[in-house]
C-alpha cells in the first residue's frame, strides 16, 4: 500500500519453522518495510509480533490486505489458518491422480484486524467475528476497501457448515 507521502509500504511475514518437522520456538512476525524510491531500496518501519490463540500456533500466522485508511490508520488482516487433510480413499469425483487433491477433514481459523496509528511502528489487535462462517482463508483475496462512511470491507474464502466443507 502507499503511505500518505507516496512511499511504498510492504508487509512481509517471517515465520519460524513453518512446514518443518522440527519447529523453532513459537515465534512469528510480520516486518513492515518502507521504500521512498519506488521499491529499489527498503528499510524496516516496524514489526507486528504474531499472536496466537488456544490450539493455534503463531508461527502459522499470515497477513493480507494492508491498507492505509483516509484517517491515516494502517490496517491489515492477521489470521491463523488450521487445516487437517482427510486421509480417506480418493473416491471423490473431483480426484485427479497426481494432482493437488485436498479434501479437508477440518478447517478453522482465528483472525484479527491489526492496526497501527504510527505508520506501522506499533500494532494493536482487534478480534474479527466472521459469524456465521466457520473459517477464513484470506490468502490472495483480501484487498481492503474503505466505504465513504469509513466502513472497511475485505473478501475471503470460508465455509458455513461442515456439509459445505465436505462437498
Amino acid at each position: 500500500t502507499f503511505a500518505r507521502n507516496g512511499d511504498l509500504l510492504l508487509a512481509a511475514c517471517v515465520n519460524s519453522g513453518i512446514g518443518s518437522a522440527i519447529r523453532a520456538p513459537a515465534v512469528g512476525k510480520t516486518v513492515i518495510l518502507r521504500s521512498s524510491d519506488r521499491g529499489r531500496t527498503w528499510r524496516q518501519q516496524g514489526v507486528l509480533e504474531h499472536t496466537g490463540a488456544e490450539g493455534y500456533d503463531p508461527r502459522d500466522g499470515a497477513v493480507e490486505g494492508m491498507y492505509m485508511t483516509k484517517s491515516g490508520r494502517l490496517v491489515l488482516i492477521y489470521y491463523i489458518f488450521q487445516q487437517q487433510i482427510s486421509t480417506n480413499d480418493p473416491g471423490s469425483p473431483y480426484y485427479v491422480p497426481g494432482g493437488n487433491n485436498f479434501r479437508f477433514a477440518h478447517l478453522s481459523s482465528r483472525q484479527w484486524d491489526a492496526y497501527s496509528d504510527d505508520k506501522g511502528k506499533t500494532w494493536h489487535y482487534v478480534p474479527m467475528d466472521l459469524s456465521p462462517f466457520k473459517s477464513m482463508y484470506a490468502h490472495a483475496c483480501s484487498q481492503i476497501f474503505e466505504e465513504k462512511d469509513g466502513t472497511l470491507v475485505a473478501s475471503f474464502r470460508g465455509h458455513l457448515t461442515q456439509e459445505e466443507l465436505d462437498s
